[in-house]
């Protein structure tokens, strides 16, 4: 089995040592949306703005809990996440930043082409 939590908020970054630390937890998977909004910055990606800021504190602090769970249990922890707008796939899985796994696609982005399709459908039943 594999255990996957979500970290969406910069209350749940500060808590990632505590987190990755817990048994079973394999994956600390980052909402990089999520974390926006959460400090209300909704979609708001700047290099040096605050959801960075923040996404790459909760990067290393994924980095250095995982070394520190791998010590005392044997094994570390999985960074995953969503990518951010304007982030290459190549600098997320870069040994500097660490990712094993980004999901290919957004819920709101999947939520965003069905309701196009639902309009587009409904425009050529009228026509």
């Amino acid at each position: 089995m594999l255990t996957i939590v979500q970290v969406e908020s910069e209350e749940g970054i500060a808590n990632i040592p505590e987190i990755g630390m817990v048994d079973g937890v394999d994956v600390i998977f980052l909402g990089p949306f999520d974390i926006g909004a959460s400090i209300g910055s909704v979609g708001s990606f700047e290099p040096n703005g605050k959801t960075m800021t923040l996404l790459k504190q909760a990067e290393l602090l994924v980095r250095e809990t995982s070394q520190k769970k791998k010590q005392e249990k044997g094994f570390g922890l999985c960074l995953g996440g969503f990518r951010a707008p304007g982030r290459s796939l190549k600098e997320m899985f870069s040994e500097d930043v660490g990712y094993q796994f980004v999901s290919g696609s957004l819920d709101l982005g999947l939520l965003q082409a069905a309701a196009v399709a639902d309009y587009e459908a409904g425009q050529e039943s009228m026509e």
